[in-house]
């Protein structure tokens, strides 16, 4: 019994220190519970986009793999048909073609719309306007604050913490910003955007080396089985109309690439074929001009020209022998003919 009592009595001096001060630990979950609750809020969510790309294997091809090896055997075409996964991976990953797809889409000046506990970054169809980079100022120092804007029919008004004053300016007109000259063009596909305050809209610039090293750090390229040949794309983007934009123009410039690498391929192809005939063409008429001098220099004939002549000879000599052998005739009716006379004449 004493020592239930004893224990019970230890438990109540444990928990009445914290029992004292109960409305502190109210406060404190009161007060986390705001912190997470503005966490959630304040954070803009991150969307996964991938898709994946089937790469054939130059081994598996069977007919077109045969052609290209016969090629390979002139040793002009060493390179052909060495289709490799890890040179296609390498293609993907490499700054290029990162390069050659923000050059044709609009990544390097993120638009966004503020609000009230964090902002949200418009693109495609959600983006009142586009901003064109015409060129760099490559001295320049990059913006550190957003540039806001505001739009009032054609006149636009930008403004940054970093700037003294204000910039006025309109769309289809090229602007000398202190980093770069830009162009706004209006969105022919903007849509309104629901449930989104668009009222302190904004943008952020960074340069086109600092975008493709950015762009080139957050693409994920992998095998999807390492057995396989199916190579799985993906990126983490606060936008997902932008992912799936930025994933599917990859895939659209490394098609790009590979038609191209076969256009070259095929042109290379047909030049060495080309090239061989003429040289062939070259080396046969070279034999026979040498053969002709051959047989002149001493006195051959070609067989079929030989018999040709032969022929010719054999057909001449026979007419001749007509010839000799009707005069023959001729000349022996004429003899008898003379004899015959001569004998009435005798007689006579």
């Amino acid at each position: 019994m004493d020592n239930k009592k004893n224990k019970e009595i230890s438990l109540k001096e444990l928990m009445s220190p914290y029992l004292n001060k109960w409305k502190y630990f109210v406060v404190m979950i009161f007060v986390m519970t705001l912190l997470g609750i503005y966490y959630i809020k304040s954070s803009s969510p991150i969307y996964k986009a991938q898709t994946s790309v089937l790469i054939k294997d130059a081994k598996k091809m069977s007919a077109a793999a045969g052609d290209v090896n016969v090629l390979q055997n002139f040793g002009n075409f060493s390179g052909m048909g060495t289709n490799s996964i890890e040179n296609e991976i390498g293609v993907f990953k490499s700054k290029t073609i990162v390069e050659d797809v923000l050059k044709q889409h609009n990544f390097q000046t993120p638009v966004y719309a503020k609000q009230t506990f964090n902002s949200i970054e418009l693109y495609g169809t959600t983006s009142p306007f586009i901003i064109n980079v015409i060129q760099e100022k490559n001295d320049a120092e990059l913006p550190k604050k957003p540039i806001f804007v505001k739009i009032n029919g054609d006149k636009i008004t930008l403004s940054s913490e970093e700037w003294d004053k204000d910039i006025e300016t309109h769309y289809k007109k090229t602007t000398s910003l202190p980093f770069a000259i830009v162009l706004f063009v209006k969105n022919p596909a903007y849509k309104a955007p629901p449930k989104i305050n668009l009222d302190n809209i904004y943008f952020t610039y960074k340069d086109f080396a600092g975008t493709v090293n950015q762009y080139q750090e957050s693409l994920l390229v992998d095998l999807l089985d390492k057995e396989g040949t199916i190579i799985n794309l993906s990126v983490d983007f606060e936008n997902k109309e932008k992912a799936k934009s930025f994933l599917n123009n990859l895939v659209k410039q490394y098609n790009e690439y590979a038609i191209n690498d076969k256009n070259i391929e095929s042109k290379r192809t047909k030049d060495f074929i080309d090239k061989r005939i003429i040289l062939i063409s070259k080396e046969l008429g070279d034999v026979e001009t040498q053969k002709e001098g051959f047989k002149s220099g001493n006195n051959i004939v070609d067989l079929q020209t030989e018999a040709g002549i032969n022929l010719q000879l054999k057909e001449q000599t026979k007419n001749q022998i007509l010839e000799l052998g009707t005069q023959l005739e001729i000349h022996k009716m004429l003899k008898n003919s003379l004899a015959q006379k001569e004998l009435q004449m005798y007689c006579l």
